[in-house]
Formats: C-alpha cells, sequence, structure tokens
C-alpha cells in the first residue's frame, strides 16, 4: 500500500487524494490479516464490501470500492499482479 501511495504521491496526487486512498485501503488491510496480496480473491474482496455494508453508508462503500479497485489494477500494471480480483 505504501509502494501504491508514493506512486500517487510522485504522479502530482493531492494530500487528500492520499488521505482518502490511505483510508479506503488500510480497512481492507486488516479485513484480510496476513492473506499475501497475490492470494486475495474476488470473493474475499466482496465479503469485505459485505462487512462494510453493516458499518458505513453506501456511498463510503462506493468511494472505497473505487480506490481498493485502482489499487488492485496497480498491482496488476506494475507486474505484481497475474490478474486484478477487482
Amino acid at each position: 500500500m505504501e509502494s501504491y501511495l508514493l506512486a500517487l504521491h510522485v504522479s502530482g496526487h493531492s494530500r487528500q487524494t492520499l488521505d482518502l486512498y490511505r483510508r479506503s485501503i488500510a480497512p481492507l488491510v486488516v479485513f484480510l490479516r496476513d492473506k499475501a496480496i497475490g492470494e486475495v480473491s474476488t470473493g474475499e474482496l466482496r465479503s469485505f464490501l459485505a462487512y462494510l455494508g453493516a458499518k458505513v453508508h453506501n456511498v463510503t462503500i462506493g468511494i472505497r470500492w473505487r480506490s481498493i479497485r485502482a489499487f488492485f489494477n496497480w498491482l496488476h500494471r506494475e507486474g505484481l499482479l497475474a490478474e486484478s480480483p477487482a
């Protein structure tokens, strides 16, 4: 996650955007515990969204989902994942 945020910073994203991405992705990291990023499945991402649904507003879920999807797409583009589960 830190490498992703650094890449966003270098590409000129604002501090507010970086904070939004951090707040969106960090709960997923906690939810997945010690699972390797390459082992995350689409089903686990869906479970995370369902977990969020019990805690936050639907608009917040949408924002977090877009941030998480962008993160996994970045991992794929960087060659760190064979494919994005998002």
